[in-house]
């Protein structure tokens, strides 16, 4: 349980005072053990489902494990950017994929760039939330 730094300290002595794992409350039946073996049983198939899919590029996460997608605010907050970085293989491609996917819209051309110095993919706009929305839809 996460508690808030807000939180007094009595207060939270009280919460897990009344979270006793052990009351009744929180016993389990018989059947619920049963279901939640049955569930058990089902992972390992649903887990045999998963399909891997091989692209020509990678996004490795950064060291605190969030993706390398970046809002950058150039000319004086007049020209707003979207950069992914840290991608390995073929940057055209994701280029072309975020094009199709994301922005299939867009009728100019110069909407989504690759900077070859760094591999990085450069975005105009303000697209944060919605690139690495779809990066983890993507399993990155």
């Amino acid at each position: 349980m996460l508690i808030s730094r807000f939180i007094p300290i009595s207060f939270t002595r009280f919460i897990h005072s009344k979270s006793n794992k052990n009351s009744p409350k929180y016993m389990k039946s018989a059947s619920e053990i049963k279901q939640n073996s049955a569930l058990n049983q089902l992972q390992p198939v649903q887990q045999q489902l998963i399909k891997y899919v091989q692209y020509p590029y990678f996004v490795s996460r950064t060291r605190m494990k969030e993706l390398p997608v970046y809002v950058d605010i150039k000319n004086g907050r007049t020209r707003v950017l979207t950069e992914i970085g840290r991608i390995e293989g073929d940057s055209e491609a994701l280029c072309d994929d975020i094009r199709k996917e994301l922005f299939y819209y867009s009728r100019e051309k110069n909407f989504i760039n690759v900077n070859h110095t760094n591999n990085h993919v450069i975005i105009k706009g303000r697209h944060g939330l919605i690139v690495k929305e779809w990066l983890a839809k993507k399993g990155f």
